[in-house]
């Protein structure tokens, strides 16, 4: 789904808030709820803080969405979005503060999330990945057949030198 449960929005958040990164690179964009939530926390809040503009951002927020279909306007709060797979574009990135990767690593089979995983790991400073506690099976949603699920649980070394943090139905893992 282009969105996911609300029940971990304000620990999320709070995480986010916490780091206050430069930049930040959000994996499966979907309607981009994570994109306005951390422009206006994060970059909003420092205007204010600073004297700046309510215009004046200075968070670099980078978007991937393989699905062109969820495109809508709340992704203008996006100072980059690419349209593709991350698996793709991953080699072609820069470096970033921090990846956000929520509600996305279910989409993927198990060799992909390992080579992804180690690729971010190379670009960022930070990674926080959040995925269902547990994953049930879903087809294609709204005609998106990246929303498939590769149903499988997760194991303690998918995310080794992870902290865990169980939120709801989630579960976040962070380096920080």
């Amino acid at each position: 789904m282009p969105t996911s449960r609300s029940d971990k929005i304000s620990t999320i958040l709070g995480m986010i808030e916490k780091l206050t990164p430069n930049s930040i690179l959000d994996i499966g964009v979907g309607f981009g709820k994570w994109g306005v939530l951390c422009r206006e926390y994060l970059d909003v809040n420092r205007a204010a803080a600073e004297g700046r503009a309510y215009s004046d951002w200075k968070l670099r927020l980078v978007g991937i969405e393989a699905y062109e279909g969820y495109r809508n306007p709340a992704w203008g709060v996006y100072d980059e979005m690419l349209i593709g797979d991350v698996r793709e574009l991953v080699e072609s990135l820069g470096h970033v503060d921090l990846v956000l990767g929520i509600d996305v690593l279910e989409h993927m089979p198990d060799y992909d999330v390992a080579k992804l995983m180690l690729q971010i790991r190379m670009r960022s400073r930070w990674r926080l990945w959040c995925v269902p506690a547990r994953v049930r099976p879903q087809g294609a949603v709204f005609g998106n057949q990246y929303e498939r699920h590769f149903v499988r649980g997760w194991r303690p070394t998918d995310f080794a030198g992870y902290k865990r943090k169980d939120v709801g139905k989630s579960v976040v893992f962070t380096n920080f």
